[in-house]
């Protein structure tokens, strides 16, 4: 499945931090039980900007729930604290044609 989607992270510390907004796109493939997937992200608070890979990998359900672990590769030296490496994804793809199937 690919997918675009826009990204908010909002500030934690108003007084130290900013709100981060990205735009992302990605490609998932859930075989049975098993996913995995790669999304590319441009991310910027304002001031500073980061672009990320990063490959997932996870336990789904039917297409429908999608539990993934990833680990973000910075090219911009991990400019936003809030935001490390490691990376957990719920995620529930709310797609008409899978409800259909079942």
């Amino acid at each position: 499945m690919k997918y675009l989607a826009i990204e908010y992270a909002p500030a934690i510390l108003p007084v130290k931090d900013k709100n981060i907004f990205g735009i992302k796109a990605g490609y998932e493939v859930n075989p049975l039980a098993f996913a995995l997937g790669i999304e590319t992200k441009y991310q910027t608070d304002g001031s500073a900007n980061d672009f990320v890979i990063t490959p997932k990998i996870g336990l789904g359900g039917a297409g429908l729930v999608q539990l993934y672990y990833g680990y973000n590769i910075s090219f911009g030296g991990l400019p936003f604290q809030s935001i490390g490496h490691n990376k957990f994804s719920l995620v529930v793809n709310l797609n008409l044609k899978a409800f259909k199937k079942m």
